[in-house]
């Protein structure tokens, strides 16, 4: 099958768009700062269409006396580790030494590092919110996937779900992107994400060591009065990142899907989540885990906790099935029954059909923005994006992406004597001479699993 791929590289940051197709890779490489920079200065002008047509009109929605009240919550309560700040300063950086006007007329300023924040914690932040349908997955392997293409290794399909009540419901799948980091510091590897520009938080990533996870909401919140303020908020997605992105999280000298379920365990969360966590199957182990987790605890389902779908098939909605009381959620009750009739086997185009017929197909506030299959042990990935109403992810073309793409070593275009990324050729945007571094069960619609 012959491919369309361009490729764009600035020789000024660490940065290059890839485009496959209609899916645009982004890959960056080096400091956080220089990272973020990169990003900044590639897709600055996509960051601010998110902006003002996704962010400013649901916060003004949510906080119509005081916007600002979401940023004062951010700056008290959220925990932002020092690698994802100076990410950010780049990010912000990068733009301005683009030229990309950053003023959002809406609050009257400039878009600033509390902004991003914000965007990076929106999952995290919705406490007491009417629950809607918010992704789910599902994961085969071993005798269900033996006589398929996948020749008994995991394969796993994966609907994110998402939606707007204001402004633009399709700004966000049309401006996703794949975005890919090579960090510099020696102890953190490569890692992919199904994102948006400006999102460094993942809800779809996994790493060049194979091993994924991936963000659904769940819907069995604690109460604001309820949560712990005693240490600030680490967002799910942060969480996710930096186990994903060290060789070692949890001191076990291998990279595996439970750094994942100790960096979860380690944070302070604030929301509700079921996230579906897998590695290369080896034969050996179980490659895939969901941790139900909250504010008060973090639990995790292993293979065969449901025995109504085998011990090498596991699923997530949104429903807690240890945290909180099943709620007999339709789409959870739906993947069982087309697992059973499918006799518990499984391959690439079931998987196809599982991801349909869970979908979000009501925009404009519950839609799946993207679609994917992933297979840990090659890292071969597939996704679609949502398009509009008449065209949602899991029913358009799921364009194969190789790993070479995704994980061959970045090019070497700097010689690393500044800290932002460019070259020392291009002076007319070096750190100096841009001020760059300034620092209902019967209702399908509407059940929330």
């Amino acid at each position: 099958m012959l491919l369309t791929i361009l490729v764009s590289i600035s020789w000024a940051v660490n940065g290059e768009i890839i485009e496959v197709k209609n899916v645009k890779v982004l890959r960056v490489w080096g400091t956080p700062y220089e990272r973020g920079f990169a990003q900044g200065y590639l897709l600055g002008e996509e960051i601010m269409a998110i902006g003002h047509d996704y962010l400013v009109p649901n916060v003004q929605y949510d906080f119509p006396v005081d916007p600002d009240l979401l940023r004062l919550f951010a700056f008290l309560y959220f925990d932002v580790p020092p690698d994802i700040e100076e990410e950010i300063h780049g990010l912000v950086a990068g733009m301005v030494a683009r030229g990309v006007n950053i003023y959002l007329e809406e609050f009257g300023r400039d878009v600033d590092y509390l902004d991003f924040v914000v965007a990076n914690y929106v999952a995290d932040s919705t406490v007491d919110f009417e629950s809607k349908p918010r992704c789910s997955s599902l994961s085969a392997w071993g005798p269900a996937t033996q006589d398929s293409e996948f020749g008994g290794a995991l394969a796993i399909e994966r609907d994110m779900d998402w939606g707007t009540e204001a402004g633009d419901p399709y700004v966000l799948p049309a401006n996703t992107i794949v975005l890919v980091e090579f960090p510099d510091e020696p102890a953190k590897q490569p890692v992919a994400s199904v994102t948006f520009p400006g999102m460094l938080s993942c809800l779809s990533c996994f790493n060049s060591k194979g091993v994924g996870a991936f963000l659904n909401m769940g819907n069995c919140y604690l109460s604001f009065n309820d949560l712990d303020f005693s240490r600030k908020f680490h967002a799910a997605g942060i969480a996710i990142l930096e186990a994903l992105q060290f060789k070692d999280f949890d001191g076990d000298r291998k990279s595996t899907i439970w750094d994942v379920v100790t960096s979860l365990e380690q944070s302070n969360l604030m929301g509700s989540y079921d996230i579906h966590v897998v590695e290369p199957y080896t034969g050996q182990q179980s490659p895939a885990v969901i941790v139900e987790a909250r504010n008060d605890g973090v639990v995790v389902r292993t293979p065969g906790y449901d025995p109504d779908f085998g011990d090498n098939i596991l699923a997530a909605t949104n429903s807690h099935l240890i945290l909180c009381p099943f709620d007999n959620c339709w789409r959870y009750n739906l993947l069982k029954s087309m697992v059973q009739n499918y006799n518990y086997e499984m391959n690439f185009d079931r998987l196809v059909e599982l991801s349909r017929e869970v979908a979000m197909i009501w925009p404009p506030d519950n839609v799946t923005y993207h679609t994917m299959i992933y297979r840990p042990d090659t890292k071969d990935f597939w996704v679609s994006y949502t398009i509009d109403g008449d065209h949602i992810a899991p029913f358009q073309e799921l364009v194969y992406l190789d790993p070479e793409i995704l994980f061959s070593p970045p090019p070497l275009n700097d010689d690393d004597a500044d800290d932002d990324g460019l070259s020392d050729d291009d002076t007319s945007a070096d750190d100096d001479s841009t001020g760059a571094d300034d620092s209902g069960e019967s209702s399908q619609e509407g059940c929330g699993c």
